[in-house]
């Protein structure tokens, strides 16, 4: 019973602080209610369900925040148009950075099982773990590098850029 009221505790707490964060370098919020909901409540899912399952507390948990950290980069990117990095342009140009990926993110997700000595279950909640926090950081990378490009188009001119260097031969 314990463990079921610190995973409502820690969703709402969640929610208030994704609520509180303004990300002041961008004119609209990035981060919305419905966007801390879902990812909250996506955590406290998966591990609740994990829980449930059978999976130990710890590992169950471990395994819910980066899930709802995934559910929360997705909303977040389903819900504004400037985050197109996971379209069908995107992965078309860059081939090789999917490739990457997929190697680097998605097989040891799907490996663990082979490597890990556990039983069934837990063996499935730390294929989670491990899938879900590539992915989530994938994801939040994306976003993160969007909206440092967005800001370097709207932000003033460094001086400094239109300072010409005389070349070497040049005399001083």
């Amino acid at each position: 019973m314990l463990f079921w009221l610190t995973l409502l505790v820690v969703a709402v707490w969640l929610v208030w602080v994704f609520r509180q964060v303004p990300l002041t370098w961008w004119p609209t919020k990035v981060i919305t209610v419905r966007s801390a909901t879902v990812g909250a409540g996506t955590a406290v899912v998966t591990a609740g369900a994990l829980a449930f399952m059978g999976v130990p507390p710890g590992l169950s948990v471990l395994a819910g925040l980066p899930a709802g950290g995934l559910a929360l980069a997705m909303a977040i990117t389903m819900g504004d148009s400037r985050f197109d990095f996971m379209g069908p342009t995107v992965t078309r140009r860059r081939a090789g950075l999917w490739l990457l990926i997929w190697v680097v993110m998605a097989g040891p997700g799907f490996l663990v099982g082979s490597v890990v000595d556990l039983d069934r279950i837990s063996t499935m909640a730390l294929q989670v773990l491990v899938l879900s926090t590539g992915f989530a950081a994938y994801a939040f990378g994306g976003i993160m590098a969007t909206l440092e490009h967005r800001d370097g188009e709207g932000a003033a001119e460094d001086p400094r850029l239109h300072v010409l260097t005389p070349s070497p031969r040049e005399r001083r």
